[in-house]
């Protein structure tokens, strides 16, 4: 597939979630303060007025009685397939 825009791909990749993961992972680790976690359900989200930082409310998928607060400027979430995007594609 080609682009309008020289040099730049213009197709659909698809690959299955252990190499999407291994490959955010890999890149991932080039930088010591991100974090990344699986099996979180995010039970909150809080726009910290007059902060540039959000905070985030997790629980893991198998232990909604623990949740954790995280807070970060940037915040990336993914669900899969069978996640709630996952679903609603479907």
């Amino acid at each position: 597939m080609t682009s309008d825009v020289g040099g730049e791909f213009g197709g659909v990749l698809l690959i299955g979630q252990r190499k999407m993961n291994a490959l955010v992972l890999e890149e991932l680790e080039k930088y010591p303060c991100v974090q990344a976690r699986f099996g979180q359900k995010v039970v909150g989200i809080e726009d910290l007025e007059g902060e540039e930082e959000v905070m985030v409310m997790t629980a893991p998928q198998l232990d909604f009685a623990r949740p954790e607060s995280l807070m970060g400027i940037w915040l990336i979430m993914l669900s899969g397939l069978l996640g709630r995007m996952g679903r609603t594609v479907l």
